[in-house]
């Protein structure tokens, strides 16, 4: 890549590295979006997806990752009374009140990546190696148009 003042001249038939390549018409910016699973979504969760550009998600995702951690601290108190659900041990229903949130943070490394992509599409950014990355598009069942 070649930088000539604020233009950078890409070459649009190669596909590196699995991303998607942007540019940004008024600015000229570019940015790339991985294609598949988003390990940092995984890890950071809404923060994540407020960097990728995509702060409606994020809230969506805190506002829920919230409301587990009341819920789960309520649950915690009836099982430090000792009050079992249905009979079974209180150990077991609790994991599964803890795997919810790993639950989610996968689920959202899964479609990250393409909610930001058909973010940039919808702001105005422009695809600059779409004929290159349709194979891999294909393959994740990205839909972009």
């Amino acid at each position: 890549m070649f930088i000539i003042g604020n233009q950078q001249d890409l070459d649009l038939t190669l596909f590196v590295d699995n991303k998607l390549i942007f540019k940004n018409p008024q600015s000229g910016r570019i940015k790339k979006v991985k294609v598949g699973f988003s390990y940092p979504t995984l890890f950071f969760g809404w923060i994540a997806l407020c960097v990728k550009g995509l702060p409606g998600y994020g809230l969506i995702v805190l506002g829920i990752q919230f409301a587990g951690t009341f819920v789960i601290s309520l649950l915690s108190l009836y099982v430090a009374k000792g009050v079992s659900y249905r009979g079974h041990p209180d150990g077991i229903f609790l994991a599964v009140i803890f795997l919810c949130p790993l639950a989610l943070h996968v689920f959202l490394g899964f479609y990250a990546n393409q909610w930001q992509a058909k973010s940039l599409i919808g702001r105005g950014w422009i695809l600059q190696n779409a004929d290159a990355a349709k194979d891999a598009l294909k393959n994740e069942n990205w839909q972009l148009s």
